[in-house]
């Protein structure tokens, strides 16, 4: 690719983008077909982006896969020990399941959850390009 070799200038980098688009070939065997996944996607509800949001900052943080529906509610800022606060956010984490963004398991009373791989994926972006 172009914009990796140090030697070319910006606006030798300019010209061949626009001499050629975003790709361009060497030899007519240079080009290849590449699979994308493709994700569905839907605009996500405030309190939802923020649980994604919060469950990668716990496991990032504390190295640890799986997070404790108590500490998730904390690092939320809300008091997790109030019943409507925990039906409120078990039903974002309901939808969130649903969707194959959140797993997770129990174990006794305890829930406990983590981010699928699209979680993830998705989390990082809403923490770093989407307020």
């Amino acid at each position: 690719m172009t914009y990796l070799i140090p030697k070319k200038t910006r606006n030798q980098i300019k010209k061949k983008f626009e001499q050629c688009g975003i790709t361009y070939r060497k030899s007519e065997e240079s080009y290849r077909n590449i699979d994308i996944p493709l994700y569905p996607t839907e605009i996500l509800a405030e309190q939802k982006k923020d649980v994604l949001k919060a469950l990668r900052r716990l496991i990032k943080t504390n190295g640890k896969k799986m997070v404790r529906f108590k500490n998730l509610l904390s690092e939320l800022g809300e008091d997790p020990y109030d019943k409507t606060i925990k039906m409120r956010y078990g039903h974002h984490i309901k939808a969130l399941k649903a969707r194959n963004l959140v797993t997770e398991k129990v174990h006794g009373r305890e829930k406990k959850y983590t981010l699928t791989q699209e979680g993830r994926i998705l989390a990082l972006i809403l923490s770093y390009f989407i307020n």
